[in-house]
This record gives structure tokens, sequence and C-alpha cells, in this order.
């Protein structure tokens, strides 16, 4: 459970310095002028995916324009030396939906195609924890396609399979 506390602060530091001025309680009620995704957890994925720590914060105008933030995963069971994060590039918010395409800057213990490579979230903001179990689904996918940016706009919408094991997210729409 050490590293669940230690992703636990990670996100905690992440929603506090990339949101200023908006406690991540409620912040999908929030009034930011700005889209938004705080959070982190741990996903449920169907095997043979790995479980993975996550967090995440991203940001960018109403619009999509300007993206900004970070996002970092960690293999929790079969490897925790297995890491990546990198920088957000896009991020797409309808509702309580959000795309958001991150770069990989950092890999640890990954295979080759991860270096320099791309990362696509799908994030789900259903509400808070309730009785100890999210009502959050996030999902990724190893980035393959030669314009991430545009399948960011573009793609449809993919739903995990099973809410996040623990967390939560906040997702913000501007508009």
């Amino acid at each position: 459970m050490r590293y669940g506390c230690r992703l636990a602060a990670l996100g905690a530091v992440l929603i506090s310095g990339a949101l200023p001025g908006v406690a991540a309680a409620g912040a999908a009620n929030s009034d930011a002028p700005q889209d938004f995704v705080a959070g982190g957890g741990e996903n449920n994925p169907p095997d043979p995916s790995p479980v993975n720590h996550f967090a995440v914060s991203a940001r960018s105008d109403a619009d999509g324009a300007s993206p900004s933030g970070q996002a970092h995963f960690m293999d929790v069971i079969a490897d925790p030396n297995k890491k990546f994060s990198g920088q957000v590039t896009c991020l797409n918010v309808i509702g309580n939906r959000a795309i958001v395409v991150f770069e990989f800057t950092h890999t640890k213990n990954q295979p080759a195609a991860y270096e320099n490579g791309w990362d696509i979230m799908y994030i789900e903001d259903n509400g808070e924890p309730t009785g100890g179990q999210s009502p959050d689904f996030v999902a990724n996918d190893l980035h393959k396609s030669s314009d991430p940016i545009r399948d960011c706009h573009t793609a449809p919408f993919r739903r995990a399979a099973f809410p996040l094991t623990s967390g939560n997210v906040q997702v913000h729409d501007a508009d």
C-alpha cells in the first residue's frame, strides 16, 4: 500500500499545484474559465492489462487551446518499477467526459516503443466516491496514431470496462 500512499500524495500535489484557487472537491461544479481534469487512483482493467496507479492534472482553454499538465502511471502488481509519465498535449472535455493525450517524457522499465510515444486517456467523472467505491472510469491506450492531437478531438470516447478500484477524478467543462 505504500505505493498507493505515494501516488495519493502525488495526486494531491498535482491537483493543488496545477489548479490554484480550485478545490479538488466539487471541482466539477466550479465556475473555472478553463476545462480541466484532476485526480488519481487505481484503474481496474480486464486481464491481461496491468493494474496501474495513475495521477492526472490537465487543463486547457474552454475551446481546447493551450493544453498543459502532466499524467503519470505506475504498474502496481506485476512490476512497481514500471512507470511512464508525460506532458499533456491535448485535452478535449465534453460534459463529464474527457480525452487527455500526453507525450511520454519519462519511462522506466518499459519497452523501447514507449520512448517518445504517446498515451491517450479516456476519463469519465460520475461524482464522488460512495462507501469507498469510485463511480469514475479511466481507460488508456498506448497511442500508435501518427496524429494523436487530431484523434484527441475526433476519436470516439472509450469507456473502461470497470470503474476505478479507488480514487477520484474531477472533470470540468468550462462551456
